[in-house]
């Protein structure tokens, strides 16, 4: 089996997995409530908290925070003894090429990434939104409503992206800021409907469990670009 095939599976798997941990989530939150401890409030949502701070910093220095892959140019000039490689280059994590363009976006002058924009604004917007509501917050008469928009935000954020191929960057923007309120909002209604400590620390995990499945889809769909590019000589390694 080689590093191709293994990533497929990896990836097939992740989306199985994404989509079974939150039906799980869904019947574990109709059990009995079990006991709470006053302190586990703060636990939970400093443990979200501190995946939102990670989750920023990844977004700002996603080239540093993960390998974008080696991207090379094989130049052919005619002669099989005179075969080079020019190494393409990157704005951020994206390669410079006409097919990631809905993937960028120019501020003043810079590229930015669409969908880690997303993610940095989601989880700035979810850090804020989160300390207020350990400390002021109640939703105890909407917490089923928020829940299941939660839930619906999320999955939507996590799967739609496969049905549908955005053509604009501002879409892929928002894909992102919806997967992590959706995220804080599930959170905010587990702690509403079933404050119990397993049930919030198993959608901890869940939400590590999406994030790494968001990963490898956006791995994916920029695999399913290179591989569709009709300039043959541009390979990815």
């Amino acid at each position: 089996m080689n590093h191709l095939q293994h990533s497929k599976i990896v990836y097939k798997y992740f989306l199985l997995i994404s989509l079974l941990g939150t039906f799980i989530l869904l019947l574990l939150i109709q059990a009995p409530l079990k006991t709470v401890y006053t302190w586990q409030k703060l636990l939970i949502f400093s443990l979200f908290l501190l995946i939102c701070f990670l989750g920023t910093i990844a977004g700002l220095y996603p080239s540093k925070c993960f390998k974008a892959g080696k991207f090379k140019q094989k130049m052919d000039y005619n002669s099989k003894s005179e075969n080079k490689c020019q190494e393409i280059k990157f704005k951020g994590h994206h390669p410079i090429c006409k097919n990631y363009r809905t993937h960028t976006f120019n501020f003043k002058g810079k590229t930015y990434c669409a969908g880690c924009s997303g993610m940095v604004t989601g989880a700035t917007i979810s850090i804020v939104s989160t300390i207020i509501y350990v400390f002021y917050g109640s939703i105890k008469d909407y917490n089923s409503i928020i829940f299941i928009t939660g839930i619906i935000l999320s999955l939507t954020a996590l799967y739609l992206p496969l049905i549908i191929n955005f053509k604009k960057n501002i879409y892929k923007f928002l894909i992102n800021v919806f997967f992590v309120l959706g995220a804080l909002f599930s959170l905010i209604g587990i702690n509403s409907i079933n404050s119990s400590l397993s049930i919030q620390l198993y959608f901890i995990v869940l939400i590590l469990i999406w994030i790494v499945t968001r990963i490898l889809i956006s791995r994916e769909t920029h695999q399913k670009i290179c591989d569709e590019c009709l300039l043959e000589s541009c390979k990815v390694i």
